[in-house]
């Protein structure tokens, strides 16, 4: 048999074949040139998408007929792609003393963050805690929800929403010492 491998780094494949084969079809069409295209509805624009260093960036209509389908448009590149929802709740785990033990994106449930920390075995000052996606990464945000963790690794009451701040030590604002 004579074959040939070619790896699929070497395919070239135009912008818009990638992102028309993202799209959903009907009524979804895609219009546009690199690196700017929209999506059309009914002959309304319900999306922007730009590409910019690799990336597809979307910016959907907000308002009207074309924010109703941008909307589902979303929902349904949500459902396909769920890691890419910057909107999603994350769990991790932090200390008051600057270690964290957490995913790059987070944990998807309390309950893997839980079993992480079960596996390392440190409780002391430990919070278990809820945030949006869209702020792993950052060096200050809010919280979600907030649980002081026990010595028998369960979370204790939802203090709710604090304030985290990532330096040299990570600051709990809003937990008593």
């Amino acid at each position: 048999m004579n074959s040939l491998n070619i790896p699929v780094s070497q395919v070239k494949i135009s912008n818009k074949a990638l992102i028309g084969s993202l799209l959903p079809e009907n009524p979804y069409w895609l219009r546009g040139d690199d690196p700017d295209f929209d999506v059309l509805v009914g002959g309304m624009v319900c999306a922007n998408i730009s590409v910019k260093d690799s990336q597809l960036n979307f910016v959907f209509a907000e308002r009207g007929y074309p924010g109703f389908w941008g909307s589902e448009l979303k929902k349904l590149l949500v459902q396909k792609y769920p890691d890419l929802d910057l909107d999603r709740i994350v769990w991790q785990i932090f200390y008051r003393w600057g270690i964290n033990f957490s995913s790059p994106d987070g944990f998807g449930t309390k309950e893997e963050a839980l079993a992480t920390l079960k596996q390392y075995q440190v409780n002391m000052g430990a919070y278990l805690c809820s945030l949006k996606a869209k702020f792993i990464g950052q060096r200050s945000f809010w919280t979600e929800t907030t649980y002081p963790i026990d010595r028998n690794f369960l979370p204790g009451k939802n203090l709710g929403s604090i304030k985290i701040t990532m330096e040299n030590l990570t600051r709990l604002e809003g937990i008593s010492k």
